[in-house]
């Protein structure tokens, strides 16, 4: 029997715990690495230790969530709530699974397409926000346009406190963006100061 493919939670109140990998969609599966979220989280600290972001005024917003862990890993480390947005059915009813084993209410649901449905309702008395973006890899080479409209639509919210983190298998050009590199995975993002 195969072993099940499982992620840890790195920090905060469930630190250790596991949840499940996310489902294949069309036999394509990919996840956030450890190495990468860490990166992404240890910016957000440093953010919030300088006083730029208030985690508990603040919403996470991931628009591809798959497994759900870059929200999850959020509300570990002191979000107030995650936005978890799959469009894929499967998956999304997976994340719920996942989500009513923590017993918790910190999480909004959205099984939308990111693209259509990028600022729900449901956060709009958030006023720091921060996307996480980590688009199915074979995206950046059929829609590259579209997730450059839809970061330029983000940005153009109104009356809020935006940060974009983007995941990337390959590098891109894209202007105020900051990058670091992780292997063969790519992180974009951008903070309100910059």
């Amino acid at each position: 029997m195969q072993k099940k493919l499982e992620m840890g939670i790195q920090s905060g109140r469930w630190k250790g715990r596991k949840i499940p990998a996310p489902k294949s969609v069309k036999g394509h599966s990919h996840f956030t690495p450890g190495i990468l979220k860490k990166g992404v989280f240890s910016i957000l600290d440093s953010e919030h230790l300088n006083e730029n972001l208030d985690k508990e005024k603040a919403v996470f917003i991931d628009l591809f969530s798959g497994s759900g862990q870059m929200g999850i890993e959020a509300v570990s480390q002191g979000f107030s709530k995650a936005c978890l947005m799959e469009i894929d059915r499967n998956r999304f009813n997976s994340i719920l699974e996942t989500i009513k084993s923590f017993s918790v209410t910190e999480f909004i649901f959205c099984n939308k397409d990111a693209f259509r449905y990028y600022f729900p309702k449901e956060i709009l008395e958030f006023s720091e926000l921060v996307y996480f973006l980590d688009l199915p890899y074979s995206f950046w080479n059929t829609k590259e346009k579209e997730i450059r409209d839809l970061i330029e639509e983000i940005f153009n919210i109104p009356d809020k406190k935006i940060w974009i983190f983007i995941q990337s298998p390959k590098k891109i050009e894209i202007s105020r963006f900051f990058e670091k590199n992780f292997g063969n995975h790519y992180l974009y993002f951008i903070t309100p100061r910059n």
